[in-house]
């Protein structure tokens, strides 16, 4: 639930969960769930209970994540309780921002392909197409069978990984990407959707969701974006939850937001399933046949009608 390149303490996840501090200490310690190492002390160190190999570990990985105790993590980048709280909202479609890595994919850039086809993917070697509704059992199911001669935290960390992809990224979401020092920003536009790439030979299996984008092509360089939004940027995670910043990465786009007058022109794409927006997905061709009315009534696919 933390994010990389954030800490929190058992005590702010206490009283987000309404768990007894100790009982999520206990957790903690005994499960290890992805992002433990991040959970500290309310003065943002390791703890005095925490010696030998699992300090190491703990200390390894913060490392890894750009947290670097001196000799405390900053506070700045601690998430106390209602921060948290705002993480775990699933219930406001279109209100979280993620981000989707795509420049470095066992050596190939993928972006310039996203922004072409108009979405975001990650690979799902060695997995099958999870069938709906997608569970995070299933993902972990999946997961193990594939990675089983891997180690245990990078198994934890394709589940949530996974998890972010399949479940969490709602239709409506900011989603954003990095290639070339520029940031390329668009909103989720589909549920999941498994295929399979022929110049594979039928493998392996990737999973997309579909992507209306912002930007142009160009995309929006790293030097032109608000703190802290340049450091969030930076986390290790390949799917990260950007949500915290949610409010910074809409500003940068103060006229995608507009109140409708009456004509239709400025209806919002995240408005109700009540209500359509006219504006085109920015791939959409301006020689097709048919004509773009707008997003259909479930927001999972375009709307057109033959010219």
């Amino acid at each position: 639930m933390v994010p990389a390149g954030s800490w929190t303490a058992s005590s702010d996840i206490a009283r987000a969960v309404q768990w007894p501090a100790d009982q999520v200490g206990t957790y903690l310690a005994a499960d290890r769930p992805y992002g433990w190492h991040r959970v500290l002390t309310s003065e943002g160190s390791t703890g005095d209970g925490v010696a030998g190999e699992t300090l190491a570990e703990q200390l390894k990985l913060l490392a890894e994540d750009g947290l670097v105790l001196d000799p405390v993590a900053a506070p700045a980048l601690r998430l106390d309780a209602n921060q948290l709280r705002a993480l775990r909202r699933t219930d406001t479609p279109g209100e979280h921002a993620w981000l989707v890595r795509g420049s470095n994919i066992e050596g190939r850039n993928l972006v310039g392909a996203w922004l072409k086809g108009g979405f975001v993917s990650r690979a799902a070697t060695g997995i099958a197409a999870l069938p709906e509704p997608v569970t995070r059992d299933a993902i972990e199911a999946a997961v193990d069978a594939a990675t089983a001669n891997r180690a245990g935290d990078y198994r934890r960390r394709r589940v949530e990984e996974y998890d972010r992809f399949l479940r969490r990224i709602g239709i409506g979401d900011f989603v954003l990407t990095t290639s070339g020092g520029a940031v390329h920003v668009g909103r989720i536009a589909g549920d999941a959707e498994w295929v399979v790439e022929a110049d594979k030979g039928g493998g392996p299996i990737r999973v997309r969701r579909a992507v209306q984008w912002i930007t142009d092509d160009e995309g929006i360089e790293f030097t032109e974006l608000p703190a802290p939004l340049p450091d969030r940027l930076g986390t290790p995670d390949d799917v990260a939850d950007l949500t915290l910043e949610y409010a910074t990465i809409a500003a940068l786009f103060p006229g995608e937001e507009k109140e409708d007058d009456g004509d239709g022109d400025d209806i919002d794409p995240r408005l109700p399933p009540s209500q359509v927006c006219p504006h085109p997905p920015k791939n959409w061709p301006s020689d097709c046949s048919s004509t773009w009315i707008g997003w259909s009534g479930s927001r999972r696919c375009w709307n057109a009608v033959t010219r």
